[in-house]
């Protein structure tokens, strides 16, 4: 994951997780049932996208200060099927919310 500035970073960053763009997308099966748990509050079952695991799904993703760039480790698990190289696509989240402090 990259940025194009270095910011200085107070607290981790929200990244939204997408559906993929054609290739095979990792799902609720393919990682650990207490990572999805802990990340998500969800079941793998029924088995479905990461991206549609829960409504608006996210991770919180720390980058160190003064980096523009981070390695994002999602663990999986084998389950004896041959599958493609399946992807995870993300989205820093941005948002605008009025200062406060101008009005």
């Amino acid at each position: 994951m990259s940025i194009s500035t270095q910011e200085e970073w107070k607290e981790p960053k929200r990244f939204e997780v997408l559906t993929t763009t054609g290739e095979p997308e990792l799902s609720t099966t393919d990682v650990p049932a207490p990572w999805l748990e802990s990340r998500f509050a969800a079941s793998p079952l029924p088995q479905r996208p990461l991206s549609r695991v829960v409504d608006h799904a996210a991770l919180d993703i720390e980058i160190p200060s003064g980096q523009t760039s981070v390695e994002v480790q999602v663990p999986t698990v084998g389950d004896g099927v041959s599958e493609p190289a399946e992807t995870l696509r993300l989205r820093l989240a941005s948002y605008w919310a009025p200062r406060r402090d101008r009005w």
